[in-house]
């Protein structure tokens, strides 16, 4: 769970999921905190790790979460810090999660090499079923007829 868009039409997805079946949710927030620290030939200043992880701690269970706790969901929150991608394929592993669920950007190609995308690493190295679940806003625009100066159909 990000924040994002997509990260939330995947919570959505897997929260009705739950409902259904009786499953428990392992929310999963990773974070790395290396962007948070002071650059090499940045000015000095004071960084304080436990602090942003304690800020990015509270957003998840405050608003990332929220959503779950409305629909009556069973869920546990699981903060770690790292790359989201290892991170999540770590936690499914320790959890036997029976299902990892996550959001698409829908970048593809050049973009997600040089970008990065949480689902590629994780459809690409899970040993567990993996459902990626796009947003409907990535999906409308994806299927929006062409326009006149958009070019043709």
């Amino acid at each position: 769970m990000d924040g994002s868009r997509q990260s939330a039409a995947a919570l959505d997805w897997a929260a009705d999921l739950a409902l259904n079946t009786g499953a428990e949710i392992v929310a999963i927030h990773a974070f790395d905190l290396a962007p948070y620290g002071p650059g090499a030939m940045g000015p000095p200043h004071t960084f304080h790790p436990g602090a942003v992880a304690d800020s990015l701690v509270h957003e998840l269970e405050d608003s990332s979460c929220a959503p779950l706790r409305q629909r009556d969901v069973a869920y546990r929150a699981v903060f770690r810090e790292g790359r989201p991608g290892v991170e999540l394929l770590r936690v499914a592993a320790e959890e036997s999660a029976d299902l990892i669920v996550v959001g698409n950007r829908g970048r593809g190609g050049l973009r997600e090499l040089l970008l990065g995308s949480v689902a590629h690493h994780v459809t690409h190295h899970a040993s567990h079923p993996v459902v990626v679940v796009r947003s409907r806003v990535a999906l409308a625009i994806e299927q929006a007829p062409a326009t006149a100066s958009g070019g043709a159909a």
